[in-house]
């Protein structure tokens, strides 16, 4: 064998026990004398055991029925509205038995070392269980409350017209829960609620709208009163130059009359009111007329006629008088009567006159014709 190795065999032993080997180094190719130690670390005879620890023996995992680390049931009973499955979690113990050993070197051979011990460990399990749900019938708890208001409103229903109005009110119940698992009641609850109640009636609308138009009647026609609205004035006629001089007579004078007249357009509403809408107006235009009084301006001349003579008293003559048979005021003149002579204004009289006597005299009443 090569230096620094190490080998482990077996020999024979003797009769008497003795064992005799040689050991011899391999060739190393160095020349001369070497001088090897060899060391015999041991020697063991075959009638020797030699027993070390080994591998232990396991038995297999069984449940030993204890539980920890135990969840309440899954989901809660309490406001389940049916029957349902519920889940509990936990860890399950399982132990298994532990034999510690020996083993013998030279032989193979095991043996027990001391009693068994028992090993532990914690496995997640689960169970579940079946949960049955019973219920009564709904009963009303109190009154009816929390109405709303009629629907549709009265106002949104043309005026008149009969339809029917609901209204939606809640009635309070309550029915109770009785959960069991296998017959052995675990848990209890009520369980409210708002049941609709409709109400209806009958009911007539009042939205008020329009049925038709409504005119009212023209009124009469009515001078406009823009200062524009006359227009086109002609002259005054007759001229007073056209007319005899102090004749009082009238005048007229045409123009352009501007006129309007009106009426109103009213709504009639469903409940027999109307309400104003527009106006309507119509314009003409017109010939109308002014009239005055006036006094003749022309000079008309004539000549004097001879009409009759008359005796008259001298006392009380003035520059006029009232004629004595025609009723009429008239100027007097003291002068022959002026027959065939010219008169200013035809139609008129005149008393021309002479002394006749000591209180009287003679008057020749005159017609200018």
């Amino acid at each position: 064998m090569h230096p620094g190795q190490s080998q482990a065999f077996s020999v024979n032993a003797e009769a008497n026990g003795s064992v005799k080997f040689a050991v011899y180094p391999a060739a190393t190719g160095v020349s001369g004398v070497t001088e090897y130690d060899v060391t015999i670390a041991s020697i063991k005879s075959g009638l020797d055991r030699f027993w070390e620890a080994t591998n232990p023996t396991y038995g297999d995992w069984l449940d030993t029925g204890r539980d920890v680390d135990v969840s309440a049931w899954k989901p809660a009973i309490a406001y389940q509205m049916g029957d349902f499955l519920q889940v509990q979690t936990y860890n399950g113990i399982f132990s298994m038995s532990v034999q510690q050993r020996e083993k013998e070197r030279v032989t193979s051979a095991y043996r027990n070392v001391g009693s068994p011990t028992s090993e532990d460990k914690q496995v997640p399990e689960s169970r579940t269980r079946s949960v049955l749900a019973t219920h009564s019938e709904w009963v009303d708890a109190g009154s009816i409350q929390n109405c709303e208001e009629w629907k549709p409103l009265v106002s949104t229903v043309k005026y008149g017209t009969p339809f029917e109005q609901t209204k939606l009110c809640y009635q309070p119940q309550v029915r109770d829960w009785v959960y069991k698992v296998d017959g052995v009641a675990l848990h209890s609850h009520s369980e409210p609620r708002q049941k609709n109640v409709t109400s209806t009636q009958q009911a007539t609308g009042t939205k008020n709208y329009i049925t038709g138009p409504k005119n009212s009647t023209w009124s009469a026609w009515k001078n406009d009163p823009a200062a524009s609205a006359r227009y086109g004035y002609s002259s005054w006629s007759p001229s007073p130059s056209a007319v005899n001089k102090g004749h009082r007579f009238t005048q007229s004078q045409t123009y352009k009359q501007k006129q309007f007249m009106t009426r109103t357009l009213f709504d009639l509403w469903a409940d027999g009111t109307k309400t104003e809408n527009s106006t309507e107006t119509q314009r003409r235009t017109i010939d109308a007329n002014n009239t005055r009084a006036a006094t003749g301006t022309k000079v008309v001349g004539g000549k004097w006629t001879y009409v009759t003579s008359q005796r008259l008293f001298l006392r009380g003559l003035n520059p006029t008088m009232k004629h004595p048979t025609l009723g009429i005021t008239v100027p007097t003149y003291r002068a022959s009567p002026p027959t065939g002579g010219f008169c200013p204004t035809i139609g008129s009289y005149a008393i021309y006159w002479l002394p006749g006597g000591a209180n009287f005299i003679y008057a020749q009443t005159m017609k200018c014709q």
